[in-house]
């Protein structure tokens, strides 16, 4: 399944596109891939794409999501950009309730909302991103990834 959006402009970004593609495969390790693309930059404006590995956690009442960075590219010519580049490999734990996100990313933790944030509630909030988690088993605390399993008719002799 892909998803793609476009998310809100802001001051020094524009034309912000999201895109999610779930894992077809039940036991790999991430259950998608979530990419954010944007233009960056006043005056040299350039295209800017991020990668990020996304597995959803148990949680009780909210839905948490860790997303591991798996690329950036676009802007390593600047300083920010290679900052960027630098973070690929680091895991963010991002909380999602129907009123708010958290995030451990370096723009969440000082209060900013960060864009796979707010992609990742958007795809919430539409459905666009389904629970792993059978018939919303997160909420009782089942770690279980797998549909339940049916046991077969016992025979009585």
């Amino acid at each position: 399944m892909l998803v793609s959006n476009t998310l809100p402009t802001t001051a020094t970004r524009t034309d912000w596109q999201f895109a999610y593609l779930a894992n077809p495969d039940p036991t790999a390790l991430a259950d998608g891939t979530l990419t954010v693309t944007e233009e960056k930059g006043k005056r040299v404006k350039r295209t800017v794409t991020t990668a990020y590995a996304v597995q959803e956690q148990p949680c009780r009442g909210r839905r948490a999501l860790l997303l591991a960075k798996a690329a950036h590219a676009g802007d390593l010519d600047t300083a920010v950009g290679l900052a960027g580049f630098a973070r690929c490999g680091e895991v963010y734990a991002v909380t999602v309730t129907p009123g708010s996100v958290t995030c451990t990313c370096p723009a969440g933790v000082t209060g900013k909302a960060c864009k796979h944030g707010i992609a990742l509630r958007e795809l919430i909030a539409t459905a666009d991103l389904p629970s792993p988690f059978p018939r919303g088993d997160a909420d009782a605390g089942d770690t279980e990834r797998q549909p339940p399993v049916t046991h077969p008719a016992v025979l009585v002799s």
